[in-house]
C-alpha cells in the first residue's frame, strides 16, 4: 500500500488503520519472488522506469498491452531519431517545399511526354517522305483532290501511310469502310464495351491480336442490331451479351474505382450507393461542406388532368428554365432529358417558338460542340454529358388524382439502367422538373419509377447522411484545440475526409500524413491535392510527427492559415462547456441575474 503521509504524522485514528493494514493485508506479499524476478529482468532490460510508471499509475490489467505497446513504439521513435535523427527532424516547412518541389517536376515531365511524342512522330513523317518520294507526292495529289480517306491513303502510299496514321479512331460499323482489308494493329481498344456486343466490333477485333474494353455494366447494356424491318411484336426481348461482359469472363479485370471529375458529381453519394455499392471514391466539393446543392427540385403545380402527358405546366416551366440558362449561364452545356417522348417533341416545337422572339440567344444553341444544347429522351441518351441537365418527367395526375400507371420509358424494364445514366451524365447541376412527387409514387412497383420516387425522397433530406466512424485521438484533440481558436471543424466528413476546418467561406481538409499511406508518390504530393484544390478546397497535410510533439503548433499553424490572426487572439481559460451546478450563483444562493453591469455604471456623486 502507498502511504499518503509519514506514520510519525499521523492521527492515532489513522495510524491504528494503517498498522492493521499492513499486519493482515499480506496478499501482496504472496507471489514477492516472482514480482521480484521480473522486477530485475525489467530493469535489465532497461524498463525499470517503466515499470515504476505503470506501478504508480495502477494500471489495470487490461490496459497493460496497450501502455507496453505505446512504449515499444516509444522507443522504435528513438532509434530512428538516433539513426537519421536529420531527416525526421527536418523543418516540416521544408519537406513541403520539396514535396511542391516533386510535383512540379513531375508535371512539368507529363507536359514534356506530349511534346516528346509529337518531336518524335514529326521526325518519323519527315524520313517517311524523304525516303519514299513518289508516295509523297501521290499522297499531296489525294489532298488536292479531296481523295485523301484513310483506307486509299493506305493503298497507294502505304509507307507513308505508316508514319502519319499511327492511331485509328472509328465506329464500329465504320471500320470496314475506313480501313483496308488485312490492315493490322497492335491494339485495339473498345470504348463502349458495356453497350456494344461481340458481333458489333468483329470488325476492330479481327485486326489486332491484342484488345482492352472499357465498360460500365450500370450505365449501359448492349441492344443490338437489325438487319431487316420487324414489327414491334415480333422483336426479341432478351438483348445480346456485351463484349465487356464477355471479356471480364477470360480477361484480366481493372476496376477504376476513383473519381478525377473536378467539379464533383451532382448526388454523388447518392449515385455511389444505390448503383455501386459504395465502390466508387467521390471526393466532396467545398460547396457541399458549406450547404450549397447542386441538385434542384422543381414542383409543378397542376391540377388532375384527361390528358396527363407533357402538361402544359411542366412545358411552360422547363421553356423557361432553358431561356433562363441561355440568358444567364451560356458558359455552361444544357441537355433537356424525358421520360416522354411525347413530351420531347412538344418541348422542341415549343422552344423553336420561344427562340423566334429571342434571336440573340442563338449563339448559345448553336455552341458547345459535342455538347450542344439537345432535347432527348432517357432511352436514347447514351454517354452524353453536359455542364447541367434538366429532367423533365413528363406525366401528372390523371383524374382521379393519381399518377398514371406507366411513365413512359421510367417503367420500362430498363428504366433504372437510363435513370442511372442520366444521373451520371451531369456534372455541375441536376433539375429535375415534376408534376408528381415521391408521395404520389410510393404505390409503383417499377424499378425505375421506384428508384425515381427513392431519389425524390433523398433531395427531400434536410441533414446529410452522418457517417459513423472511429475517430483518430490525435485528430479529434486537433478538433478541440481549434475550435478554441475560433475556427469551425467538423469530422468524419467523409469516408477519406476525417477533419474539415473552416473561417468564413474558407475550407480545409485537414489530412494527416498516416491518411495518405498506400497511394504513390504521384498520388499523394500532385493529383490529389491537385484534385482537391480544383474543387474548392484548401488542403493542408500535417506531419504526423509533428502532431505527436507540438499539437497546439499545429493547430495555431492551421488557423492563420485559415485567416485568423492567433497571436492577437485571446484565448479562452477554460474548456468550451457549461460550468458545473456547483460553479454557478443559484449552488451559493445567489439570484441568477447579475448586477455588473449596475456596478459599472454607478458613480459616487463627488466624481461628477
Amino acid at each position: 500500500m502507498t502511504l499518503r503521509s509519514p506514520l510519525t504524522s499521523m492521527p492515532l485514528n489513522d495510524l491504528t488503520k494503517t498498522l492493521r493494514s499492513l499486519s493482515e493485508d499480506t496478499k501482496i506479499l504472496d507471489n514477492y519472488d516472482e514480482r521480484s524476478m521480473t522486477t530485475q529482468r525489467l530493469e535489465e532490460a532497461g524498463l525499470g522506469p517503466l515499470a515504476v510508471e505503470l506501478a504508480n499509475l495502477h494500471t489495470s490489467k487490461e490496459d497493460l498491452h496497450a501502455e507496453l505497446e505505446l512504449a515499444w513504439w516509444k522507443s522504435a521513435l528513438e532509434t530512428l531519431l538516433e539513426r537519421s535523427g536529420r531527416s525526421l527532424a527536418a523543418d516540416s516547412d521544408e519537406i513541403v517545399q520539396i514535396e511542391k518541389r516533386f510535383a512540379a517536376a513531375e508535371t512539368e515531365l507529363i507536359a514534356a511526354g506530349s511534346k516528346t511524342v509529337a518531336y518524335g512522330l514529326s521526325g518519323k513523317w519527315k524520313q517517311a517522305l524523304e525516303n519514299h518520294p513518289s508516295e509523297a507526292q501521290t499522297l499531296k495529289e489525294l489532298l488536292k483532290l479531296k481523295r485523301a480517306v484513310i483506307s486509299e491513303v493506305g493503298q497507294l502510299a502505304p509507307h507513308v501511310y505508316q508514319a502519319l496514321v499511327p492511331v485509328v479512331l472509328a465506329s464500329p460499323y465504320e471500320v470496314p469502310r475506313t480501313l483496308a482489308k488485312g490492315e493490322r494493329f497492335d491494339v485495339t481498344l473498345v470504348l463502349d464495351g458495356a453497350g456494344s456486343s461481340i458481333a458489333e466490333n468483329y470488325s476492330g477485333l479481327v485486326r489486332s491480336s491484342q484488345v482492352v474494353v472499357f465498360g460500365d455494366g450500370v450505365i449501359a447494356a448492349a441492344t443490338g442490331f437489325n438487319i431487316e424491318c420487324l414489327p414491334e411484336e415480333d422483336q426479341t426481348v432478351r438483348l445480346p451479351e456485351s463484349i465487356f461482359t464477355a471479356a471480364r469472363r477470360s480477361l484480366p479485370l481493372e476496376v477504376l474505382r476513383r473519381s478525377y471529375r473536378t467539379s464533383g458529381q451532382a448526388l454523388g453519394d447518392y449515385i455511389n450507393r444505390e448503383f455501386y455499392q459504395d465502390r466508387i471514391i467521390f471526393e466532396p466539393t467545398a460547396a457541399s461542406y458549406f450547404g450549397q446543392s447542386n441538385v434542384k427540385f422543381e414542383r409543378v403545380v397542376a391540377g388532375n388532368s384527361d390528358q396527363p402527358e407533357s402538361l402544359d405546366q411542366e412545358l411552360s416551366m422547363v421553356i423557361q428554365a432553358v431561356m433562363s440558362h441561355a440568358t444567364y449561364t451560356p458558359q455552361d452545356s444544357l441537355l433537356v432529358a424525358t421520360a416522354s417522348p411525347k413530351h420531347a417533341e412538344r418541348l422542341e416545337t415549343a422552344l423553336r417558338t420561344a427562340r423566334t422572339t429571342r434571336t440573340d440567344l442563338d449563339p448559345f444553341f448553336e455552341s458547345h460542340g459535342r455538347e450542344k444544347f439537345e432535347i432527348t429522351t432517357i432511352q436514347e441518351l447514351a454517354h452524353r454529358v453536359a455542364d447541367r441537365i434538366i429532367f423533365s418527367l413528363g406525366f401528372g395526375k390523371d383524374l382521379t388524382g393519381h399518377a398514371p400507371k406507366l411513365l413512359g420509358q421510367l417503367s420500362n424494364p430498363n428504366g433504372k439502367r437510363y435513370l442511372a445514366n442520366l444521373l451520371v451524365s451531369a456534372r455541375k447541376q441536376m433539375t429535375i422538373v415534376s408534376a408528381l412527387d415521391n408521395k404520389d409514387l410510393l404505390a409503383k412497383a417499377n424499378p425505375g419509377v421506384e428508384m425515381f420516387s427513392d431519389l425524390i425522397h433523398e433531395l427531400g433530406r434536410v441533414q446529410p447522411i452522418r457517417l459513423e466512424a472511429d475517430l483518430n485521438p490525435m485528430i479529434a484533440d486537433l478538433a478541440i484545440r481549434l475550435t478554441k481558436l475560433g475556427v469551425t471543424t467538423r469530422t468524419n466528413f467523409s469516408t477519406r475526409i476525417k477533419l474539415v476546418a473552416s473561417v468564413g467561406d474558407k475550407a480545409a481538409i485537414v489530412e494527416p500524413d498516416w491518411g495518405i499511406l498506400g497511394y504513390n508518390l504521384s498520388e499523394r504530393y500532385r493529383l490529389r491535392p491537385a484534385l482537391l484544390e480544383a474543387m474548392g478546397w484548401m488542403y493542408l497535410r500535417v506531419p504526423s510527427f509533428e502532431l505527436f510533439a507540438d499539437p497546439e503548433q499545429v493547430a495555431r499553424s492551421i488557423a492563420m492559415s485559415l485567416g485568423i490572426e492567433v497571436t492577437k487572439k485571446a484565448q479562452p481559460l477554460f474548456e468550451l462547456s457549461e460550468p458545473a451546478f456547483e460553479d454557478t450563483a443559484s449552488a451559493w444562493g445567489d439570484p441568477g441575474d447579475s448586477n455588473d453591469q449596475r456596478l459599472a455604471e454607478d458613480k459616487p456623486p463627488h466624481w461628477g
